[in-house]
Parts: structure tokens; C-alpha cells; sequence
């Protein structure tokens, strides 16, 4: 992206007012990311062994006391972020929730627009690799870009040799 606006210009001018925007945004952009990866996770968590105890017959519905044993016993979540997830969660009148429909519901855009900040930031930390205010959102962004990095790939394109 960065490459067909500016070439392979390392310290450019859009690469820094694109860092520049993100460094203004930045409240909004970790709370974001924060919640990227609380998300992509329920997949993980709801396709493991240990989560397969709390709905043996694969109904798909899990009540939320259940969900929160599942989650802290997984230990991938903050307190915090449990109580979060658990008050996303429409329960019925017997504290039962579909999971898999609150997963399809919160991972699968995480995932769409997750995709997309991954690329941006990889394309923003090879085109400013030495932007100190870029490094600390790339550590937030760590799990988020560690979940997508088997799908970001590079093409590079070469210009006629001489």
C-alpha cells in the first residue's frame, strides 16, 4: 500500500503523517487492539479439548457461569477482560448462551478488520523501521500480528534490469 503511494521510500512523508494519525488516535487505536485480541482468542478457546468438557454434546450452548470456568481456566484472559466478554454474552432467562454464535458474532469481524491493522502496521514498521512512537504500537499490536503473520505475505515487484 505504503509502496505504490510513496515507492519503497523508507522514512517518507505519507509513512509519517500515517504514524502521525495513528499517534493522535492513539487512546482509540489500543483500546481497539485490546479488543482484537480478546476476539480472535474465543476461537482458540471454544475449539479446544478443555472447552469440549463444558458442552459434551456439541449443542453449541454454554451457560455463562460455564463460559467464565472455561475462560479463566484457559488463563489466555484478564479478569477484566472475562467480565467484558461475559456481559457481551445475550443470555436466556436460565443464564444459557449460544457461544457459537457470540464467537461468529465478535471474531469473525476482529478477524476482517484485524487483517487489515496487521497489514498496516507491518507495511508502517517496513517503511518506518526506526519511528520509536510506531514501536510501541507495534508491541500492543504483538498477538494481533503474531495471529495474522501466516497470512501476510510480500510481493515484490522489479523493474526492468539494465
Amino acid at each position: 500500500m505504503l509502496s505504490m503511494l510513496e515507492g519503497n521510500v523508507v522514512n517518507g512523508t505519507i509513512g509519517k503523517q500515517m504514524v502521525d494519525t495513528l499517534v493522535e488516535s492513539s487512546s482509540n487505536v489500543e483500546m481497539i487492539l485490546k479488543f482484537f485480541d480478546m476476539f480472535l482468542k474465543l476461537k482458540d478457546l471454544t475449539s479446544s479439548d478443555a472447552f469440549k468438557e463444558y458442552d459434551p454434546d456439541g449443542k453449541g450452548v454454554i451457560s455463562k457461569k460455564e463460559f467464565q470456568k472455561a475462560m479463566e481456566s484457559q488463563k489466555q484472559y484478564t479478569q477484566s477482560e472475562i467480565e467484558f466478554l461475559l456481559s457481551c454474552a445475550e443470555a436466556d432467562e436460565n443464564d444459557m448462551f449460544s457461544y457459537k454464535e457470540f464467537v461468529d458474532r465478535f471474531h469473525e469481524p476482529a478477524k476482517d478488520i484485524g487483517f487489515n491493522v496487521a497489514v498496516l502496521l507491518t507495511n508502517l514498521s517496513e517503511h518506518m523501521p526506526h519511528d520509536s512512537r510506531l514501536s510501541s504500537f507495534l508491541e500492543l499490536a504483538e498477538s494481533v500480528l503474531s495471529y495474522f503473520e501466516p497470512y501476510l505475505g510480500r510481493i515484490e515487484i522489479l523493474g526492468a534490469a539494465k
